[in-house]
């Protein structure tokens, strides 16, 4: 009955049921260049979640075609970043799209909470002569900056820092003076008319060396000034912000 009709051109071997057709039906999608063109077409275009749902539906119970295999360390390769390198334009590009993003305070604290514990990538470890040249010049470039704008030299303040910072200012009713310079070392936060000084320990802080610092740091403060330090870890302060707030008012009390 069609044996004169003309072949479907998507190459099944069929014959299509008109002479003015090209394709059976639903054939026209099988070329290459049909399948690029619908690829094209659809690419950056995001699913509907009711076309996600018929997906997810249509593969629930199917066997992965990867079950009981490992990848071989040249897929690995080709699938990850490792032993490749960023270009300068990509780099920018994550830079830009990144700058002037703030991270939640509950992001901070789950990703404190997952770190906590790990052993510094650094442990054992010491940097090495290019790296620590290019830490020097990074430092001396902001110092001049900040020596050009006419700014304080003041060290590099973190963003828990100013956050913890500015609550403890809206509970109180003196200024709270930042990096306030005393005998060589800035202190986080001083209030004058209690004589109290802050401290807004880092993770850094937990080290055992960097503790013994942090003492004999505390010993001259307290020589030259007078007051007591209030210190205040990071990690206390991610966890319960609340309780912080409260032993501070504690202290304006006392005092």
């Amino acid at each position: 009955m069609f044996a004169d009709m003309p072949l479907c051109q998507c190459g099944c071997g069929n014959r299509v049921r008109r002479k003015e057709s090209r394709f059976l039906r639903g054939h026209s999608s099988r070329t290459p260049e049909a399948r690029k063109a619908i690829g094209d077409k659809r690419r950056g275009v995001p699913l509907s979640t009711k076309h996600r749902k018929k997906l997810s539906e249509s593969h629930m119970g199917n066997v992965s075609g990867m079950k009981g295999k490992h990848h071989t360390e040249e897929s690995k390769v080709k699938m990850g970043r490792k032993g490749r390198k960023m270009s300068a334009d990509s780099c920018r590009k994550m830079s830009e799209s990144r700058k002037g993003h703030l991270v939640s305070r509950e992001t901070r604290r789950r990703i404190s909470d997952a770190t906590r514990g790990r052993r510094s990538s650094m442990e054992g470890r010491k940097h090495s002569d290019s790296t620590k040249e290019k830490m020097r010049i990074s430092t001396l470039r902001r110092l001049s900056e900040q020596c050009f704008n006419g700014e304080p030299m003041v060290p590099c303040v973190g963003y828990d820092e100013r956050a913890f910072l500015d609550d403890v200012q809206r509970f109180c009713p003196f200024v709270v003076e930042r990096q306030f310079q005393v005998s060589g070392y800035f202190l986080d936060g001083y209030i004058r008319e209690i004589c109290l000084g802050i401290e807004f320990d880092e993770a850094k802080h937990r080290r055992k060396k960097m503790r013994a610092k942090d003492k004999e740091r505390e010993m001259r403060i307290i020589e030259r000034l007078g007051c007591i330090i209030w210190r205040v870890s990071r990690s206390e302060w991610l966890e319960n912000p609340q309780a912080v707030l409260d032993d501070f008012r504690k202290i304006q009390k006392a005092a």
